[in-house]
């Protein structure tokens, strides 16, 4: 079995990827730094897809114009 070719797949809290990729930099970057440029790159989409949902207002909650009067 070519273990290189294993996917792994995570899901941690922001403290628990904050620490992983802490201890990522401790190590020699020539060594981590594939792993670390996908780790960071996959967990700052996510926090930017979930501050995305919860910035989106969709037309029923959009608030509606009146007229002055």
């Amino acid at each position: 079995m070519d273990l290189s070719q294993v996917k792994l797949t995570f899901d941690h809290s922001i403290q628990e990827m904050e620490l992983i990729l802490a201890g990522l930099k401790k190590l020699p970057m020539e060594t981590v730094m594939e792993l670390y440029a996908k780790l960071h790159g996959s967990a700052k989409q996510q926090v930017d897809d979930h501050i995305a949902s919860q910035v989106q207002v969709t037309p029923a909650e959009a608030p509606s114009e009146q007229p002055a009067q």
